[in-house]
């Protein structure tokens, strides 16, 4: 009898809560752990949602079979009154326990496939209710999404000469001599896991798909494949669009980064359009973003779809110009947080170049406020980007600290912006862009010269043609100098990879592969060529050193080169890999 009650009031609250979603304006989003995997495949419509009343039909059977795993379901799910459920990851079939990797080797996704998102009209207690947990032998934790906040300060100026920051600027990125080796190919793909971008936008192609500069994309937020802003306060995509890919020599607006050597769509780099939108405005004015979706979104950008049935847009670069101070709602003893991390392990693993902004909230990024996902970058899985004035000096509101990866600018006077306009646009939300759009120009170079090159290769090009600075703490590596990683990536010379065992042994030195040697996650280090852990402390060094044979050599240009006439290249330039201890 209790149970049969259960049921029908289960039954009843998705029928009440469905008739009033037109009344109600503010859904609240949760991330559910299982602890053993419970077949929803059976209730799975097309788009990744379950059929409730399928799903409370099976439960009503399950009950007379005495089903514990879906009895606790259902207990939980009475509690909770849940407007809509999900999977984590809608469009990964339940059945695939594995993605193959770029490399070949296998990603156990388990975690992903343990995890509901879930959709009320109410606040839950996550705290009260997983006090009440410890008693479900099946729904293990629930877990608040976490909502991402990005950032920004728009100046204004207008078309190219209003964009000093690429070319005139007492600090500029060099833009013009980056341009003479590669200003971006079609086979390379950009994602921006943002707001959406307007893609109606005449300097970005006023079109989507196949054709396009705005190449494709999704919509997390809505679950479709419009991925345009819905809202008038989804304002923070198109600039970063603009930034990368504004269709360059085209008579119009403004140049993007990696937009082409022409107004032919097939000069430029592509870009697709991740929408992560959540419904809450920050203090800014802007859309907060959604964890659970940028998740989603980054798993599936980072994944080669080659290898894996037609899933995945296999991206070369991912821009994430947001973070969330850990403070708010991060819990690292969920799967969930845990899975928010491996999805950018993820994108590290597939060759994937993920730029993350450092943040605006300014000065020295503590132990207490530190910035996720920019602070992956201490795991070498995503480059942390700060931002910088016009003369090269740190930005009174930019984040630094720890783990910096690079500087780049914290401003651009024009660039596109909704509704076919053009604006400013500044924060490290900006900088992030910069150093994803000369990512793409390193990759696009290296495709025309049909040499294969792993994501951590372009990473240190970056680094070693970065303009120097005594202050690794607020820039990095240096001030981002896109002429000369384009001038290194120009010239003859051999990267070696090294790859290592469990126990950190290095078994093979070899030219390019896909083989990488390892990845930092919380709990331990991760061998990729192997699942097994490798227990203790363990401390990942910077990725790459200079053989201590190979001297600086002088050159005639502005930049530099590696030179040793005994290596039989006149400037080769080597890059040799540090094992990772």
């Amino acid at each position: 009898m209790f149970w049969n009650q259960l049921i029908k009031n289960l039954f009843l609250f998705i029928i009440i809560f469905t008739i009033s979603s037109s009344a109600q304006s503010k859904r609240e989003t949760y991330v559910v752990e299982l602890d053993s995997m419970v077949s929803f495949k059976k209730f799975t419509l097309f788009n990744g949602y379950l059929d409730n009343t399928s799903l409370i039909n099976s439960i009503n059977d399950a009950t007379e079979k005495s089903n514990k795993k879906l009895l606790d379901v259902a207990k939980f799910f009475e509690k909770i009154k849940p407007l809509s459920i999900r999977k984590y990851i809608r469009r990964l079939p339940e059945d695939v326990a594995y993605l193959t990797t770029t490399s070949g080797k296998k990603f156990n996704v388990e975690g992903f496939q343990k995890l509901l998102v879930v959709e009320t009209f109410s606040k839950i207690d996550v705290n009260t209710l997983n006090d009440e947990l410890k008693t479900n032998k099946t729904v293990k934790k629930i877990t608040h999404d976490a909502e991402v906040a990005v950032s920004t300060w728009p100046p204004n100026d207008p078309y190219y000469t209003s964009q000093p920051q690429f070319y005139s600027s007492s600090y500029n990125i060099h833009l013009p001599r980056a341009w003479n080796y590669s200003a971006g190919n079609s086979g390379i793909k950009i994602a921006v896991v943002d707001n959406g971008i307007d893609y109606t936008h005449t300097d970005l192609g006023a079109g989507f798909g196949s054709g396009y500069r705005i190449r494709g994309g999704w919509d997390y937020k809505d679950n479709d494949s419009d991925p345009r802003p819905t809202y008038s306060t989804e304002t923070h995509g198109t600039p970063i669009a603009g930034i990368l890919g504004a269709i360059n020599w085209n008579n119009t607006g403004v140049v993007g980064i990696a937009g082409g050597s022409s107004s032919a769509i097939s000069s430029g780099c592509q870009i697709f359009s991740l929408r992560v939108t959540d419904e809450d405005v920050g203090e800014n004015g802007v859309n907060m973003l959604q964890a659970s979706l940028i998740s989603e979104a980054v798993f599936e950008a980072a994944t080669d779809p080659s290898v894996n049935n037609g899933f995945g847009y296999g991206v070369n670069v991912i821009n994430c110009s947001f973070g969330s101070l850990t403070g708010m709602y991060w819990d690292w003893g969920s799967l969930f947080y845990q899975s928010y991390y491996n999805s950018f392990a993820l994108a590290y693993i597939n060759n994937v170049v993920v730029v993350a902004s450092r943040g605006n909230v300014g000065g020295d990024v503590t132990a207490e406020t530190v910035i996720y996902p920019a602070s992956f970058s201490n795991g070498h899985v995503v480059m942390s980007i700060s931002g910088v004035n016009d003369y090269g000096y740190i930005a009174s509101q930019s984040c630094y600290g720890n783990g910096v990866t690079l500087s780049a600018p914290f401003y651009l006077n024009y660039t596109t912006q909704n509704n076919n306009s053009y604006g400013d646009f500044a924060g490290t939300s900006n900088s992030a862009p910069f150093v994803a759009g000369v990512s793409a120009l390193v990759f696009s170079k290296f495709r025309e010269r049909s040499m294969p090159i792993l994501g951590e290769d372009v990473q240190e090009i970056l680094k070693k043609s970065a303009e120097p600075t005594s202050d690794p703490y607020r820039y990095g590596s240096g001030r981002l100098n896109a002429g000369q990683a384009l001038h290194i990536s120009s010239a003859p010379f051999n990267m070696l990879h090294l790859t290592a065992s469990t126990n950190r042994t290095v078994t093979t030195v070899s030219n390019p592969s896909n083989n990488l040697i390892a990845f930092y996650y919380p709990y331990g280090l991760y061998a990729v060529a192997e699942t097994k852990k490798i227990q203790g402390t363990v401390h990942i060094p910077d990725s790459f050193i200079l053989d201590s044979t190979w001297v600086w050599a002088n050159s005639n240009t502005d930049g530099f080169e590696w030179g040793n006439p005994s290596y039989g290249m006149p400037g080769a330039t080597k890059i040799s890999q540090n094992g990772r201890d």
